[in-house]
C-alpha cells in the first residue's frame, strides 16, 4: 500500500530535519530556528534529543513464540518459510521450524524499508494443516509509537 511507503518517507524527512536542527544548532545555536517554524523546531529538536538519552537499552527483540529442545542426533527438521505480507516497502515473513510433523519454534521478521515501523508476534496458533498468527504493526515518529495496528494473518501448512 502507498500509505506504508508515505509514513517511511514522513519518517525520514523528520529524521533529515532533526539532524539539519541538531548540527545547526551546535554551529549556529537559536538562529538556525527558523520564525515561522520554530515552535515545531523546537519540538522536533527536543523530542529527537529524548529519544536518544532514552533509547540506549536496546530493544527487544522478536523472540521465538515457540521453544523446544532439539535432539540434534536425528535429522528430519524441516523450515518453512511463510510470506505473510508483501507491501511495497516491507514484507512480514514467518519462519516455522518442524520436526516429525510437529512444530518446534516459530519466528517472525518485518524486513525491507521499515522505517518508522516494529513488528511483534503476539500469537500463533497451529493446527494440522493451519496456522494463524496474530501479531501488532507499531507505527512511530521518531521511535516513539503513535499508532498500534493488529494484524491477523491466515493460512495453509504445506508439507
Amino acid at each position: 500500500m502507498m500509505i506504508y511507503l508515505i509514513w517511511s518517507l514522513f519518517n525520514l524527512l523528520l529524521f533529515g530535519y532533526f539532524i539539519y536542527l541538531f548540527f545547526g544548532f551546535i554551529a549556529k545555536g537559536r538562529k538556525v530556528f527558523h520564525k515561522k517554524f520554530k515552535a515545531f523546531g523546537v519540538l522536533i529538536l527536543s523530542v529527537g534529543i529524548l529519544q536518544i538519552i532514552t533509547s540506549v537499552q536496546e530493544k527487544e527483540n522478536n523472540p521465538p513464540l515457540i521453544s523446544q529442545e532439539i535432539d540434534n542426533t536425528k535429522y528430519g527438521s524441516s523450515i518453512q518459510q511463510v510470506n505473510l505480507e508483501n507491501n511495497l516497502n516491507f514484507k512480514i515473513g514467518a519462519y516455522l521450524n518442524f520436526k516429525n510433523d510437529s512444530l518446534i519454534s516459530a519466528s517472525s521478521t518485518l524486513t525491507g524499508f521499515v522505517t518508522g515501523y516494529s513488528w511483534k508476534i503476539k500469537n500463533l496458533d497451529v493446527n494440522r494443516e493451519d496456522y494463524t498468527l496474530k501479531g501488532i504493526l507499531s507505527w512511530e515518529i521518531l521511535g516513539y509509537d503513535v499508532y498500534q495496528q493488529s494484524k491477523t494473518f491466515h493460512g495453509r501448512i504445506l508439507n
